[in-house]
């Protein structure tokens, strides 16, 4: 990747790593269904604005809005709720720990969807160690019968699984402008939930939100959906799937340090140890990539 490129992961890393810490907010009053609404609707509006300012215009094709509504599933809907919901039992810094499982997932299911990046023996030494971090991460609770912890880890780890396969799905939409495919995934999703949120939550059965949980939907809604999809979008034409969701390995210093100094929860040394090894496992697997980049007989397949 280009400097620029590592730049823009390293914002994209902060900003999704602070979206931890504003869900812990907003979860404390909202159902877990309006606050992902809101959070997806405020970012469709400003990201529908942003677009019309730069002269695109939203796709026509049924089989492109088709295309944007499996992305809006599976990078959104699905994701959200999961790693959300566990993050009810787990905590903000310990949910993002488990986040950052997301490349490990896209290396086992890049070698069986594209055959692009096959499993050699240094990509599975890699993902062993990952999955090891994972286990340390866990920690002794994992077998101390807390279900419910044991539970929230669970989805957050299916919901880090889910945004690998959104991101190979992705590179479909290399032809159009990130603010265009951004756009339409937030639109997308936004329709999706609304008749579960008027089912499940009317609005005229809920309290008023306090003054916390408005700010912090406005930033999870502004910087966290619609600046950073902007960043993720452009960083899938530009760099590939693989190098964009090595940004959940940078996601847990943020997340951890504002779960520490503003949530008051405690990082522990196994969580440190899990973390380093779920970052060996991935230097490994870049290793390995570089080196499978290097040999010309590299087969390539198409995602489509």
């Amino acid at each position: 990747m280009t400097l620029t490129e590592w730049g823009m992961l390293l914002l994209l890393g902060l900003i999704w790593g602070s979206s931890f810490y504003f869900g812990e907010i907003t979860l404390r009053e909202w159902p877990l269904q309006w606050f992902i609404w809101a959070r997806v609707t405020i970012a469709a509006g400003m990201l529908f604005t942003i677009m019309r300012l730069q002269g695109h215009r939203l796709p026509t094709q049924t089989t492109v809005w088709r295309d944007l509504l499996i992305m809006g599933l599976l990078n959104i809907v699905i994701p959200f709720s999961l790693i959300f919901w566990g993050q009810r039992y787990v905590g903000a810094g310990l949910a993002s720990l488990l986040n950052s499982t997301t490349p490990l997932f896209s290396a086992i299911l890049g070698h069986w969807w594209t055959r692009q990046e096959p499993l050699t023996p240094a990509r599975v030494i890699g993902i062993v160690l990952g999955m090891g971090g994972v286990a340390a991460i866990a920690g002794p609770q994992a077998l101390a019968g807390n279900i419910d912890e044991v539970a929230g880890a669970i989805s957050v780890v299916i919901g880090a699984g889910m945004y690998a396969v959104a991101g190979l799905w992705g590179r479909r939409f290399v032809a159009l402008p990130p603010t265009v495919t951004a756009t339409g995934q937030l639109i997308t999703t936004s329709l999706i939930l609304l008749p579960v949120v008027l089912i499940l939550s009317p609005p005229w059965s809920m309290p008023p939100p306090s003054r916390d949980v408005i700010c912090a939907v406005i930033a999870l809604g502004v910087l966290c959906t619609g600046v950073a999809y902007i960043l993720y979008f452009s960083l899938l034409q530009s760099a590939g799937a693989t190098n964009t969701l090595l940004v959940t390995l940078l996601i847990p210093v943020s997340a951890l340090l504002l779960a520490t100094l503003l949530l008051g929860e405690r990082f522990t040394a196994m969580q440190g140890v899990g973390m380093a090894c779920i970052g060996l496992g991935l230097g490994v697997m870049a290793y390995a990539a570089r080196q499978q980049k290097a040999t010309p007989t590299a087969s390539i397949a198409s995602v489509d």
